[in-house]
């Protein structure tokens, strides 16, 4: 595993990665609806709920490695939520605005009527450079006549785009922040806003992210997270040939045993990465495994075990 790629996968432990961020929606109600409450602007909201963990198909073997959650409130509102890491390009603009349309597109398609269309409320968590010519923290978009400054009362979608990296250049970092702009805090420091006296809500963040880092749903996103890596580095070596779309027209036009070669490959080095990220010490060793050995591996490592332990078991097996 070189540096740079156990360097990049250290965004699975943080609260601010996409995965977490849909882990702690699903099982932490007072995350989902402080944040249904914060878009709506409506305190009356009493329950919400998961009713799509929607995806985004990837192009490698078919994996969907981009991620939004559709919540919907007690009175029939929808609610799409994306943490988005990475710097936002032109498809992702044009992937977000899609996002809210399909969600009335959905309603249409169940013969709700246009007058009955619930609102759809869209919230981009983004970490990476601020978008060109969008200078705030907080933007909120909607459709409307630009020159006059008017929104478009037929949009019934609304989407909010926090850019964290602008937070500090909008609030006093010496002064408390209200419940929302801590949690912007914590995702995008990776800890708690220390002039701040801790609300409840990034309390309860934090307790999920401990449950999460002691589940096997760490594994899965250390999984995911390499297979994002091996994308990026493809394209980059694709490109590097003048091969710009080298990526997709390659799995396409199959090189199913480089693929399953390179697949081999990076479960070896995710495995080798775990350890080192749990018990600080080398997992060369892994190197030399047989395939059977590493399935008894990945069984063994959600347990509560030595390193020393866990290396005769799997060596052993």
């Amino acid at each position: 595993m070189n540096k740079k790629s156990s360097t990049e996968l250290g965004i699975v432990e943080t609260y601010k990665y996409d995965y977490f961020f849909h882990y702690s929606l699903i099982y932490y109600d007072e995350l989902r609806l402080f944040l249904c409450r914060y878009l709506s602007h409506d305190q009356s909201i009493t329950s919400t709920f998961v009713i799509n963990s929607e995806t985004f198909k990837g192009f490698y073997e078919n994996k969907k490695l981009i991620m939004d959650v559709v919540v919907q409130d007690d009175k029939g509102r929808y609610y799409d939520f994306e943490m988005h890491n990475y710097d936002i390009k032109l498809e992702d603009q044009i992937r977000f605005l899609r996002y809210g349309e399909r969600l009335v597109d959905n309603q249409e398609k169940r013969g709700v009527e246009y007058i009955h269309l619930k609102p759809v409320y869209q919230m981009i968590i983004y970490t990476g450079q601020p978008i060109d010519n969008y200078h705030g923290y907080i933007h909120y978009i909607q459709k409307g006549d630009i020159k006059n400054h008017l929104f478009y009362r037929g949009d019934v979608v609304k989407t909010v785009l926090l850019q964290l990296q602008l937070l500090k250049e909008e609030y006093d970092m010496e002064q408390r922040l209200e419940p929302m702009e801590q949690l912007s805090y914590l995702w995008m420091y990776n800890q708690s806003h220390k002039f701040s006296e801790m609300c409840d809500l990034v309390k309860g963040v934090m307790k999920i992210h401990d449950k999460f880092m002691n589940s096997d749903e760490l594994l899965k996103a250390y999984e995911i997270e390499s297979e994002r890596l091996l994308i990026r580095s493809k394209i980059s070596r694709n490109k590097e040939e003048g091969r710009e779309e080298g990526l997709k027209e390659g799995l396409k036009e199959g090189r199913e045993e480089g693929l399953k070669d390179g697949r081999k490959e990076g479960q070896i080095e995710l495995a080798i990465l775990l350890i080192e990220t749990k018990y600080h010490k080398s997992g060369e060793w892994l190197k030399q495994c047989t395939p059977q050995q590493m399935k008894h591996f990945h069984e063994l490592f959600v347990q509560d075990m030595s390193y020393d332990d866990l290396k005769k078991n799997v060596l052993s097996y």
